[in-house]
């Protein structure tokens, strides 16, 4: 047996080969230096068909994960990378008296399935068999303990030689308000506010505040990012707003007008040229929408205003 590992960068994917008569067995995943709050979807494609591994948030382990022919991973990172780890070993011949028995291991699943003798249905004989595949599957896991101990000492040496703090919990996510206009960043639109559309909007809200922070992070410094959402069902509507400081970075954001996002092409544009910087159209919001459009929040529209044939004036 032999450790494994691979790096699979954004927007790439890595084919993955076993050795002959061997066996891979993935037992973690986790970001590189990817910012905290990040997550992303890992698949890996095997004989045509792309299958969901899970959401990886910082590292996720995986108990029964084994590959014995040519596999593809793959995930949904824009930026950064994931490593997998784990090992590969040389798959156990068969005996010359179970020939006639099967054992297949499950890609997806990672269960053992054993089928039944060809030869001969004996009790006597089942009753070998089993004895004989559970013994195997405790040296496995005996197998995947170890070498989950040995994943984690070398990611602290790696930790400790680059210098780095070590991991610590994920903290937990403030709930929103509930209605669209219940946040700071409903406020602040004017002439250098940046429109953005075209991005999956089937994510949370905050998803994709960090999505859109992150990818138009490199124009200039970010102050804010409002995501309108629907009041009942706190769906995104599909469009966004973006202050850069003073304005200052608003041509290099424009410039990625076209460019991709997830997979998703974005439509770049300053908010004032755009009719959602004036109203919102087939929205319906909630009782609470009025109180933050009034005066208060709002002192040079007219809150008699607010609603109208579906359009919400801002």
């Amino acid at each position: 047996m032999e450790f494994w590992g691979a790096k699979v960068k954004a927007g790439k994917t890595l084919k993955v080969k076993p050795g002959e008569d061997c066996l891979i067995h993935i037992s973690q995943a986790s970001l590189g230096k990817a910012k905290k709050g990040v997550s992303a979807l890992l698949y890996a494609t095997i004989d045509d068909k792309k299958l969901l591994l899970g959401t990886l948030s910082q590292d996720i382990s995986f108990d029964h994960l084994l590959f014995d022919r040519e596999f593809e991973l793959s995930h949904s990172l824009d930026r950064g990378s994931v490593h997998f780890t784990g090992h590969q070993r040389k798959k156990k011949k068969k005996k010359a008296n179970e020939s006639s028995s099967r054992m297949a291991v499950s890609f997806s699943t990672g269960k053992s399935v054993l089928q039944p003798c060809l030869e001969s249905k004996t009790n006597l004989k089942k009753q070998k068999i089993h004895k004989e595949k559970s013994e195997e599957i405790k040296e496995m896991n005996k197998s995947i303990k170890e070498l989950s101990e040995a994943v984690k000492t070398l990611q602290k040496i790696l930790l400790t030689k680059a210098d780095l703090p070590e991991e610590k919990e994920t903290p937990k996510i403030k709930e929103e308000d509930s209605c669209c206009f219940g946040c700071e960043e409903a406020r602040g639109n004017n002439e250098k506010t940046i429109f953005v559309k075209g991005f999956e909007n089937l994510r949370p809200r905050h998803e994709i505040k960090n999505a859109l922070s992150n990818f138009f992070g490199s124009c200039g410094e970010i102050t804010r990012v409002y995501v309108p959402i629907e009041c009942k069902n706190r769906l995104p509507l599909g469009f966004a707003f973006i202050n850069l400081r003073k304005g200052e970075g608003n041509e290099k954001a424009l410039e990625l007008n076209g460019s991709y996002m997830g997979g998703k092409e974005l439509e770049v544009t300053m908010a004032s040229h755009r009719d959602e910087y004036y109203g919102f159209t087939d929205f319906h919001g909630c009782e609470r929408c009025p109180m933050f459009l009034s005066h208060t929040y709002y002192p040079v529209h007219n809150p008699s205003s607010i609603k109208r044939r579906g359009i919400v004036y801002l």
